[in-house]
């Protein structure tokens, strides 16, 4: 599931927060 983190929606936060921190895109 890839989600934009720049908004950092609530799915991005769903996979990991980590990712979450820097401006790029979930690869998990």
């Amino acid at each position: 599931m890839s989600t934009p983190v720049g908004n950092h929606g609530p799915a991005a936060h769903s996979v990991d927060i980590k990712p979450c921190l820097k401006p790029t895109t979930v690869v998990t």
